[in-house]
């Protein structure tokens, strides 16, 4: 869990949502310091077109 511009965000809840699209098979969801504080950050790996 982290705070952002005074809000707790679960890091996990978004990354598991993430993983219900059925074209994402990998996702990690940062917490980046950004210039103007911190950001969220979403890497994802889609799924095989084939």
């Amino acid at each position: 869990q982290v705070k952002i511009r005074g809000y707790r965000i679960e890091l996990g809840e978004i990354e598991t949502r993430l993983l219900e699209h059925p074209a994402i098979r990998e996702s990690v969801v940062l917490d980046v310091d950004g210039p103007l504080g911190k950001v969220l950050a979403a890497y994802l790996v889609p799924r095989s077109s084939t």
